[in-house]
C-alpha cells in the first residue's frame, strides 16, 4: 500500500491496538489522527499518522501524557524514543525473544520462555527477563519491527508462564497473608500483576487473581467475601493517569480498614503523596520486599 493511501478506522484501530473509542476521544481533544478522504470521499487515516502513533503510545508508556507530545516533530519523537531503551534490553535472550516472536515458530518461542523460566529461577525471570523483554517488546512495535499480533502473542505465551508458575508455588503456610489481585473498570493490561502475583505466590502468600476490568464495588465485595489482607492493584500505562488517586482514595475508603490497599504500574508513577492507607511500589522488587514483610509479621505471630 502507498503512503498515499489512508487505511480504514477499523484497520487503524488494529494496527496501533486502540480502541476506536480511544482514537474518537483523542480527535476530539487533540485534533489526532485525523481522518482524511480520498478522491471517492472514503474518510480513513495515513500511513504516516500509524507511525506516529506508535512513538507517541511509546513515549506514553515511558510517563509522558500525549497533551506533551502530540505536537511535537517526528524527528524529534524519534529521538525521545530511542533514548529510552534501558540498559537490561540489550541482553542476547531479549534479541533471541524478538527474532522468535517475528518468525512464524509461536511454539518455539513457547518453548524458549519455559526453557528460560526453569534455568533462571522465578526471580530473575521475571526481573532479569519479563520486565526487560516487556519494554522491548512494546519499543520493537512502536518503531513498526513487529505487528500488535506479535504483542499479543508475547503477552498471551508470558501470561501462560506466569500462571504455570504461580500454581507451582508451595501451599501457603497457615496465617500467610491472603492477597487480592485484581484491576478496576478500564484496565485490561494484566502482565504486571501476574509478575506480582507469581513472585508473592513463590515467596509464600496466598494469591486470589480475580481478573481485569472490574469495577470498585465487586472488588471491595471480593476482598470482603475472601477475608484478604492486600488488594493489589495494577495501573498500566493505558490507565488514564488524572483516574489513579480518585479511584484509589475511593477504593481506600470503600474498604475495611483491616485490608491493605497497594498498587503500582506505570500510571502510578510520580505520585508523591499516595492517599493515606494506600502503599505505591516503583517496582517488583519493592512489592517483594513489602510481602517478604508482612510474612515474617506472620510467622512471628503465629510462633
Amino acid at each position: 500500500m502507498q503512503s498515499t493511501e489512508l487505511v480504514s478506522p477499523a484497520d487503524f484501530a488494529r494496527e496501533t491496538g486502540q480502541d476506536k473509542d480511544l482514537l474518537r476521544k483523542w480527535r476530539q481533544r487533540y485534533g489526532f489522527p485525523e481522518l482524511h478522504s480520498d478522491a471517492t470521499g472514503t474518510r480513513g487515516y495515513t500511513r504516516q499518522q500509524i507511525v506516529r502513533l506508535r512513538l507517541i503510545l511509546r513515549l506514553q508508556q515511558a510517563g509522558l501524557p500525549p497533551a506533551r507530545t502530540i505536537d511535537r516533530p517526528m524527528e524529534e519523537l524519534e529521538q525521545y524514543c530511542a533514548t529510552l531503551a534501558p540498559a537490561a534490553v540489550a541482553d542476547a535472550s531479549v534479541g533471541r525473544a524478538i527474532g522468535l516472536l517475528r518468525s512464524v515458530r509461536p511454539a518455539e518461542f513457547d518453548a524458549w520462555l519455559g526453557a528460560q523460566r526453569a534455568d533462571r529461577g522465578l526471580a530473575d525471570f521475571v526481573n532479569g527477563l519479563a520486565v526487560p523483554l516487556t519494554v522491548a517488546v512494546g519499543q520493537a512495535w512502536a518503531a513498526g519491527e513487529i505487528d500488535i499480533y506479535h504483542e499479543h502473542l508475547y503477552s498471551a505465551v508470558l501470561a501462560s508462564h506466569l500462571e504455570l508458575a504461580a500454581a507451582a508455588a508451595p501451599r501457603p503456610a497457615e496465617g500467610a497473608p491472603r492477597v487480592l489481585f485484581a484491576t478496576l473498570h478500564g484496565e485490561h493490561h494484566a502482565l504486571g500483576l501476574l509478575m506480582t502475583r507469581a513472585l508473592f505466590a513463590e515467596q509464600g502468600a496466598e494469591c486470589i487473581h480475580l481478573g481485569t476490568d472490574l469495577p470498585a464495588g465487586d472488588v471491595v465485595a471480593a476482598a470482603t467475601g475472601f477475608q484478604a489482607d492486600i488488594v493489589a492493584l495494577s495501573f498500566s500505562f493505558a490507565y488514564p493517569k488524572r483516574h489513579v488517586l480518585p479511584d484509589l482514595k475511593h477504593l481506600r475508603s470503600a474498604l475495611p480498614q483491616r485490608i491493605a490497599l497497594w498498587a503500582g504500574g506505570a500510571a502510578t508513577r510520580g505520585i508523591r503523596r499516595p492517599p493515606r492507607g494506600v502503599g505505591l511500589f516503583d517496582d517488583l522488587p519493592a512489592a517483594c520486599t513489602a510481602i517478604a514483610q508482612r510474612l515474617a509479621q506472620a510467622t512471628h505471630a503465629s510462633a
